[in-house]
């Protein structure tokens, strides 16, 4: 079956970039082209309040959403695999499942983005902000990205 082509390939970025991690080179990420549909959720995502908790988890005031938050969003929205196993016993490629499916929600991406290491994390931050314009940190945010410079 031939590969469908974009009638958008002049205005878009129209692959999935795959990359490996730094430290866990065996793992790779991959991240979708945003549509106009992503851009939207995005400036949706970043004019609507949010709530901020006190330490005892009552609500203290409303806010709009930290860069970090953005950051977790935007990684969330363009979430196109990955190959970092659920089960560290059993590999994706030996039937394990994913850390995170192809078909999850951005909420649910989000929340297993909150369970990784930080600089796991800030990789796939610097990737978007290297391949997708207007996205991701405008500095590098990881150490391995940070040494290149």
């Amino acid at each position: 079956m031939a590969e469908k082509k974009s009638p958008f390939g002049s205005y878009a970025i129209i692959e999935n970039i795959r990359f490996n991690f730094a430290d866990e080179s065996e793992y790779w990420w991959e991240i979708k082209p945003p549509t106009a549909g992503d851009e939207l959720a995005l400036t949706r995502y970043m004019n609507t309040g949010k709530a901020i908790y006190n330490k005892d988890g009552g609500m203290e005031t409303e806010g709009s959403p930290s860069w970090l938050d953005i950051l977790f969003y935007e990684i969330a929205l363009l979430f196109g695999g990955t190959n970092i196993p659920a089960d560290a016993d059993k590999s994706v490629s030996d039937d394990g499942k994913p850390f995170v499916s192809e078909k999850s929600t951005a909420s649910v991406i989000e929340a297993k983005l909150k369970t990784m290491p930080m600089e796991m994390v800030a990789e796939i931050a610097d990737k978007i902000a290297e391949h997708v314009p207007g996205w991701g940190p405008k500095n590098p945010l990881s150490r391995a990205n940070q040494e290149e410079d």
